[in-house]
């Protein structure tokens, strides 16, 4: 009878198309209460079942989101310490490529300086400068090597082209050390006014290694050749102590001097000479000249040269007496590596004279 009873229940399932509900109309009492509970048993599995799966899922869900906020949360606290360290170095790394006060845009941008020297009066420049709103920022202290190919081939000089290294003290923990920086500034002596007023783009960092390894594979081999044979014994001594760049050793100093610098910059942003920088230079061989400049996009055109040249002029005009005697020694102020060479390396210095990338004391190319 229980076999005629499901058969009886599956034809009934089959017929009514409701799947797994059971007819059991027609049948005893017994056997109506053994579906029944069965058909409950059922349910109730499915129900477990289906709670607990449910539960499981739920559970899983949960896992992978705490995971992956995890994984988010270290993902967050990785870039920011990222950010934090290029912060921080790039603080560190514009104090130390622009150690004069002055502005910049990267570690390896080219730059154009214009800039204009003059003579330091015995009284000092603070209370002039003072009284058009400058006031001292900050004291560095650096030394510069430049460098060359050996004498007398002085390929980079008389081209208006300065290779040089410096090492500015800065303040590493505790204790004071010293970071090195290769720079170029390329000049155009054309542009090399009567008055000593200067336009040079400067590129320092890579770029200036960059410019340098490549500047040297273009040169002639016989130049380089003749070059090294004719380097003498006490130039080869002098690189001993001198920072050597690798793949660029055909170089040799030529000059090495320490500066003792007073950085002024402008107190109030929007006057008219803001823009301007102001630098007093002492160096470690007697020699002290000051150094207004303004430094101006390297895609500047000759307008907007000429107009920064115009207010740099305007500036050192009115810092400095304008009667003929101080007017004569405003136009025979020379740079720091100018008067060097004037007193310690003639031969070079009239080579730069007469390839016009100097000019002499009365203020003439020759």
């Amino acid at each position: 009878w229980l076999e005629g009873a499901r058969g009886h229940v599956l034809e009934d399932t089959e017929s009514s198309g409701q799947g797994r509900h059971q007819d059991t109309d027609g049948l005893p009492k017994d056997e109506k209460v053994y579906l029944s509970s069965s058909s409950s048993r059922r349910r109730r599995c499915r129900s477990l079942c289906s709670s607990r799966s449910n539960q499981y899922w739920t559970g899983l869900k949960q896992r992978k989101l705490k995971a992956r906020l995890m994984r988010i949360g270290f993902h967050a606290a990785v870039v920011a310490l990222v950010a934090r360290e290029f912060l921080v170095g790039a603080a560190f790394r514009a104090a130390v490529a622009r150690p004069y006060g002055r502005r910049t845009t990267g570690l390896a941008m080219a730059e154009t300086e214009v800039e204009k020297k003059f003579p330091i009066p015995p009284a000092g420049v603070k209370s002039q400068l003072s009284s058009f709103g400058f006031e001292e920022s900050k004291r560095v202290e650096f030394v510069d090597y430049y460098f060359d190919l050996p004498a007398p081939h002085w390929h980079f000089s008389l081209i208006d082209c300065w290779i040089r290294y410096r090492e500015q003290k800065v303040m590493i923990g505790n204790n004071y050390g010293w970071r090195g920086m290769w720079q170029v500034k390329i000049g155009d002596s054309v542009n090399v006014d009567s008055d000593r007023m200067t336009v040079y783009k400067e590129v320092q960092g890579d770029e200036a290694k960059e410019f340098i390894l490549n500047t040297l594979a273009k040169l002639d081999d016989k130049l380089k050749d003749d070059a090294l044979s004719a380097a003498g014994a006490n130039e080869r001594e002098s690189e001993c102590d001198a920072p050597q760049l690798k793949g660029a050793e055909v170089l040799v100093p030529f000059a090495r001097f320490k500066t003792f610098r007073t950085c002024y910059t402008p107190a109030r942003e929007g006057s008219q000479f803001s823009t301007l920088r102001v630098d007093v230079d002492k160096t470690d061989f007697g020699y002290s000249i000051g150094e207004v400049e303004e430094i101006i996009s390297a895609e500047a055109s000759l307008l907007e040269q000429s107009q920064s040249k115009a207010r740099v002029r305007e500036f050192v005009d009115r810092i400095i007496p304008t009667d003929g005697e101080s007017q004569a020694t405003l136009s025979c102020s020379k740079g720091k590596l100018e008067y060097y060479l004037e007193h310690n390396s003639p031969e070079h210095y009239r080579a730069c004279l007469r390839a016009g990338v100097m000019i002499n004391s009365v203020g003439l190319k020759m």
